[in-house]
């Protein structure tokens, strides 16, 4: 905690400060332009000297401290002002390795930022001037002329910048297929994960863009007391660039097996979105225009023979043991990956699977196949209110996913299933704890 912490967040008297000009009372009877009484400065100057004197017994004792204050809003641009009082107290040297390496040893972050070095993630900053010269640069915002966040400057959204900051022990990296298509990759590693002690093996997530929020926070299972979760990597697929601007659209490529039956509930939900203008008719085309052409084979041989030897070398990866987890149209194309009887995944969860068609490939797949069923070990899930709901699209879904389940029944195989109380919207994450819950306990 440095003096611009104490002088700036918080009114030494209690009252309230102005978050855009700090140290200035509002709401106690005074003018917010008329400045602080001089009895506040006086004790203000004195908390300043007292924390400077803090600072320097901790750190004579040890005791590691890294900067960082809770400044909000439009006082956002003062956090240099606290490097710079540590750089004159200090030496600017000191400073910078206060901010860097002792942060990450702080949050056991440790060779994973505030280092430069292979697979370390890094902000790089270009200022004006050498920042070793002394502490005045730090203080002024403007003398940062390029901040370069995750990765560099492109068009399109910044999606690394946007999830580094809210999940922690991720990382991100964009990957081009061999079939020329962008995809973004979000990897969360257990915590205190150390492939070098023992490798965990990977869940690949499905709609990366929307499904990694909702579920690589869920990774802390692995520490739940009450729940014992098998370590495990997670990677979450989905689009790079302004292609992730069309998720929803080209997921219908990657996501719905070669030559799925296009149901006409689904031409009417879509017909439903340009009525009510969640789409344009140019939108809907375009968008139906992907199932017509799907390509879920292509796309499971990216994520096995092209994306998995990078993730195993890039992060230490176990040989084996590996799930997969797709909901909705991601959970039609893991039941896909299940039928092919591929040996790669030890696990595959199912939520509310898209098998909006009574025709799906999935029922042809599963008739091709003999009474023994893949010893890959298969959870599905659907929820009810899809079922009782008024939308025919997802009542076609769950009543289809059920006959898909009936179907397995009289053949052996490792097989479990979980009804949910959710919409389909706020059904993922749920069903996402069910299959980690069920396939992948301790």
């Amino acid at each position: 905690m440095g003096p611009e912490h104490v002088v700036g967040a918080a009114g030494i008297d209690g009252s309230r400060r102005d978050p855009g000009n700090l140290g200035i009372p509002v709401g106690n009877g005074r003018t917010a332009g008329a400045g602080p009484a001089e009895s506040t400065r006086d004790r203000a100057r004195g908390t300043c000297e007292q924390t400077a004197k803090a600072l320097a017994v901790a750190e004579h004792a040890g005791v590691r401290i890294g900067p960082g204050v809770d400044l909000v809003g439009p006082a956002q641009g003062r956090r240099g002002k606290e490097l710079g009082l540590r750089a004159a107290r200090e030496t600017p040297m000191e400073a910078l390795g206060a901010t860097t390496r002792t942060d990450a040893e702080v949050l056991d972050l440790s060779g994973r930022v505030g280092v430069v070095a292979p697979r370390a993630r890094a902000d790089p900053v270009l200022r004006n001037g050498n920042p070793l010269d002394g502490p005045e640069p730090f203080p002024d915002p403007t003398d940062a002329v390029l901040v370069i966040q995750g990765r560099p400057n492109r068009e399109g959204p910044q999606m690394s910048t946007m999830w580094q900051g809210c999940l922690p022990h991720t990382d991100y990296f964009e990957m081009r297929s061999s079939g020329g298509h962008d995809y973004g990759v979000w990897v969360t590693t257990p915590p205190r994960y150390d492939p070098a002690a023992a490798q965990a093996p990977v869940v690949y997530v499905l709609d990366g863009n929307w499904a990694v929020g909702l579920t690589a926070p869920l990774i802390v299972t692995q520490l739940d007391p009450m729940q014992s979760i098998q370590p495990y990597v997670q990677v979450s697929v989905g689009y790079a660039g302004k292609e992730a601007e069309q998720w929803e659209r080209l997921r219908n490529r990657d996501l719905v097996p070669p030559g799925e039956p296009i149901a006409k509930e689904y031409i009417d939900a879509v017909e439903m979105g340009i009525e009510t203008g969640t789409m344009t008719r140019e939108q809907a085309d375009a968008y139906l225009a992907e199932l017509s052409d799907s390509r879920g084979d292509v796309f499971l041989n990216f994520l096995t023979d092209e994306l998995h030897p990078r993730i195993e070398r890039d992060y230490g990866t176990a040989p084996g043991g590996h799930g997969l987890f797709g909901y909705s149209y991601g959970g039609l194309f893991s039941l896909y990956a299940w039928l092919t009887n591929s040996t790669f995944f030890e696990s595959i969860g199912a939520g509310s699977p898209g098998i909006v068609n009574a025709e799906s490939q999935v029922f042809a797949r599963l008739q091709a196949m003999d009474d023994t069923l893949p010893a890959t070990k298969l959870h599905v899930t659907f929820n009810d209110r899809e079922l009782l709901g008024d939308l025919a699209v997802y009542q076609n879904l769950a009543k289809n996913a059920a006959t898909f389940l009936h179907h397995l029944t009289p053949r052996s195989g490792s097989v479990t299933s979980a009804l949910m109380h959710e919409t389909h919207v706020t059904g993922l994450q749920a069903s996402f704890l069910s299959y980690l819950r069920t396939c992948r306990a301790q």
